[in-house]
């Protein structure tokens, strides 16, 4: 993600093909050298491959929130669904060898047998951890909260059940992150799920 609105947009405007479909790759090249939120995206993605599982997927915030806790004081966070089985990439081989819908047949597969379970944790943030960028990557060792257990039990297939995650759709005592990109991003998520509908 990258730090300010304007970051995000010409992020995604400088890969988009010309008329002939071809992007400009010098031009890309070029702002991954001189942007910072750009050279932490890069760093942040380098290592990461294509999940082997939604069993094995860590799914996650990008924003800080804040939370109240049992006094009523605020505190931030992000927080973190780690898959109890473990973060899983596919081999080199596998990648050559998997068909598209993978994810999809290996889902269906493994919840016949067992719930597939992740484990809710809020990462607290150090002394000098950016709290307003979703870019701001926050290293070493954090104190974390575990915060309970999600169990998925079923498949229901790929017709849309008019669900959709909002980021804003917050429950009693969660407030929203304070960084520039919260609201964009969930205006965006209403123009998509119009699309989908």
């Amino acid at each position: 993600m990258q730090k300010t609105l304007k970051e995000f947009g010409y992020f995604h405007e400088m890969q988009l093909p010309d008329e002939n479909g071809n992007v400009n790759k010098e031009k890309i090249k070029q702002a991954f050298s001189e942007v910072q939120s750009f050279k932490n995206f890069a760093e942040y993605t380098k290592n990461i491959g294509f999940s082997k599982s939604v069993a094995n997927t860590q799914f996650y915030s990008v924003h800080t929130f804040f939370f109240d806790d049992k006094n009523n004081n605020k505190f931030p966070a992000r927080w973190t669904f780690k898959p109890k089985d473990g973060v899983k990439f596919l081999s080199e081989e596998e990648i050559k060898t998997t068909s598209n819908d993978y994810l999809a047949k290996d889902f269906q597969e493994k919840i016949k047998n067992a719930p597939i379970e992740y484990e809710l944790f809020f990462t607290l943030p150090n002394e000098n951890d950016e709290l307003y960028s979703t870019n701001a990557l926050w290293q070493g060792e954090h104190k974390q909260i575990f915060a309970g257990t999600l169990q998925l039990t079923q498949y229901n297939g790929l017709d849309c059940n008019l669900d959709v995650y909002f980021p804003w759709d917050m429950a009693k005592g969660v407030y929203e992150p304070k960084d520039e990109l919260f609201i964009p991003r969930n205006e965006a998520y209403v123009i998509t799920f119009g699309y989908r509908q």
